[in-house]
């Protein structure tokens, strides 16, 4: 299903990230790829939005909760869920919102004939970290030998 996200969007002037469980696999992390995590701003929504109106099951809102706030909208192609993000922020352990992921560091990664942006494991594992998803930290730092 990413190829088919992947043909639809490459050849447009969108900056996308992917994240999460795809991301992590792709980047060799024993686990269950089940969904995909897209990120992006808040053009980027606007944008990814209409080119995957046929897939939309959640159109994106704003929303904000004590613990995240972002744009988000839901997709599924072909039974397979994508869950678009943009503007993501999270509440740190501190008590402070984390930085606008865009901004930080990714790169690129040929996979399957596909050139994807992703975050590096180092950047998923503190995120990680900071969420409290145990399993993913684990097996993060399982792959970086740490």
């Amino acid at each position: 299903m990413l190829k088919i996200f992947y043909d639809q969007v490459s050849d447009k002037e969108i900056f996308w990230i992917l994240s999460g469980s795809t991301s992590l696999y792709i980047q060799g992390v024993d686990i269950l790829a089940n969904d995909i995590d897209i990120i992006t701003d808040e053009k980027g929504v606007k944008s990814l939005d209409k080119i995957l109106s046929e897939y939309c099951i959640q159109k994106p809102e704003y929303s904000s909760t004590e613990e995240y706030c972002s744009y988000y909208g839901q997709y599924i192609i072909n039974g397979v869920k994508i869950d678009l993000v943009g503007n993501f922020q999270y509440k740190m352990k501190d008590g402070s919102w984390s930085e606008l992921r865009p901004k930080k560091k990714y790169f690129e990664k040929e996979y399957n004939g596909m050139s994807l942006l992703l975050l590096p494991l180092e950047v998923e594992l503190k995120e990680y970290e900071e969420l409290g998803k145990l399993n993913k930290v684990r097996k993060i730092k399982e792959r970086l030998g740490i």
